[in-house]
């Protein structure tokens, strides 16, 4: 996670040094309690769910209440966005929406699994929904590794492999457009869905439109 520490001590010249930015993950042991990760000039104080909860106290579910009023349940562009979990990713701004017109699913990757075609299964059938919007990204942490990999690395440090895939890729327009595919196929989404995808340049966020019958890169495939 990165974070912008605190300022940090005087550097003798009268003056706070400038806020830093660091990568830091920390662990709450406790109520009110933090752990705290050293900066090159100053420190930063990782947060948690008690941040979260203390920004709901002073004002968050309140504007979250004022903001949902008068809204209708299902959502007004009848369309299912699926992306990663990458938290510098905003949905919203990136294709300028508001509150109620779109229904948003996030996991690690962007990509279809069980439980996505359950909320989308859901979504169509029972909200109205008719498209679906996938995007995945450059960067992603899904292709730092291998399905294989990680269920390893799991059952050396848990004693048992997990009963369930990460969908780990190297190429994320290679996992768009697999997963473009699954969607236009899969019984349980109504005939006339529509399913668009693209992968996201995570530094300039430029969109780049992924199609079912593109060729492969050489050299590429999923992992």
């Amino acid at each position: 996670m990165v974070i912008e520490a605190l300022p940090g001590p005087d550097d003798g010249g009268g003056s706070l040094s400038p806020p830093v930015r660091v990568s830091c993950l920390a662990i709450r042991v406790g109520p009110r309690h933090s752990a705290r990760v050293g900066a090159a000039r100053g420190y930063c104080e990782c947060v948690s769910n008690d941040e979260l909860l203390h920004r709901y106290e002073a004002g968050g579910g309140t504007l979250a209440a004022a903001n949902a009023e008068g809204l209708a349940v299902p959502p007004a562009l009848h369309t299912a966005v699926l992306t990663c979990m990458d938290s510098r990713i905003d949905v919203f701004a990136l294709f300028g929406l508001k509150l109620g017109e779109v229904h948003v699913l996030r996991n690690a990757g962007g990509v279809v699994t069980d439980d996505v075609i359950r909320s989308l299964t859901i979504s169509q059938r029972k909200l109205g929904t008719r498209d679906v919007l996938l995007v995945q990204h450059s960067g992603c942490g899904l292709a730092t590794f291998t399905d294989d990999d990680f269920s390893e690395e799991l059952a050396h440090e848990v004693g048992m492999r997990p009963p369930w895939r990460t969908h780990a890729f190297r190429d994320p327009s290679v996992s768009v457009r697999r997963d473009m595919a699954q969607l236009r196929h899969d019984p349980f989404l109504v005939p006339e869905t529509r399913v668009r995808g693209f992968v996201l340049d995570i530094e300039t966020f430029a969109l780049d439109e992924v199609f079912v019958d593109q060729p492969a890169s050489p050299g590429l495939a999923a992992g």
